[in-house]
């Protein structure tokens, strides 16, 4: 059993088929190994059920600690998961993709590797991608080298969605459209100890990943909104010192 308080959430767009299966896997596998929990859920306004399916789920397993969300608008990924965890009601946070690409039995590993190891966060990278080799796994290769390069961080696999963080560090960075990817780069730029651990990644059977070669080429432009942000939360911190 992990004694601590922890918050899941999970930004859904288009994962009607996933809702259930997810939620069920989640569910089973930390139920009986994480004291106490709350699962946050923000749709970021899915134009299928997904919405719907939540709010199902929920109203079916009233014992379980569901809040679900919906963005105002399309807002991205990023947005989805500050806004998720500014509405967390515990520090411990994990953050994780929706389309059951990560095995949920790995987050008790991740957990029992940060405890030992007296860690500030830790992250997933995936042993071995179930994605197309050329159009997925190639270009997230080539960004995150680049990634390492720019901002000095030993990290292999930054978009692995899987981390658990601390809310309040996260929330001390202006979020953007996509700046979960970023999370553990602005989060090592706070000085705090952290550490990867490979997982299982699982093929999709559910949706479709919102991934092409074309948004490899704007996350290169990227770079620059992060930069400018990690410049912000920097200054934010200076001041916070003084």
């Amino acid at each position: 059993m992990i004694s601590t308080e922890t918050s899941f959430v999970i930004p859904m767009y288009n994962e009607e088929g996933n809702v259930e299966p997810l939620l069920t896997e989640l569910v089973y596998a930390i139920k009986s190994q994480i004291s106490t929990f709350e699962i946050i859920l923000v749709d970021d306004q899915s134009i299928d059920g997904t919405f719907r399916k939540l709010n199902n789920y929920k109203e079916s397993n009233p014992d379980i600690d569901i809040t679900i969300m919906q963005n105002n608008k399309n807002s991205g990924q990023g947005i989805s998961v500050y806004n998720g965890c500014k509405n967390a009601k515990y520090e411990s946070t994990v953050i994780m993709d929706g389309d059951l690409q990560v095995n949920p039995l790995d987050i008790i590993k991740l957990y029992q590797y940060m405890f030992d190891n007296k860690l500030d966060f830790v992250c997933s990278k995936r042993k071995t991608r179930a994605d197309d080799i050329i159009l997925r796994h190639m270009p997230s290769m080539i960004g995150n080298v680049l990634i390492r390069l720019l901002f000095k961080a030993e990290l292999i696999d930054i978009g692995s969605s899987l981390k658990i963080i601390p809310k309040s560090k996260l929330l001390k960075v202006e979020p953007f459209r996509n700046f979960h990817r970023y999370v553990s780069i602005f989060l090592h730029h706070q000085h705090l100890s952290y550490s990867e651990l490979e997982v299982e990644h699982r093929s999709r059977n559910f949706g479709s990943s919102n991934y092409s070669v074309f948004k490899f080429a704007a996350v290169i432009g990227e770079l620059f909104v992060v930069n400018k942000h990690l410049k912000k939360m920097t200054r934010l911190l200076r001041k916070e010192k003084k």
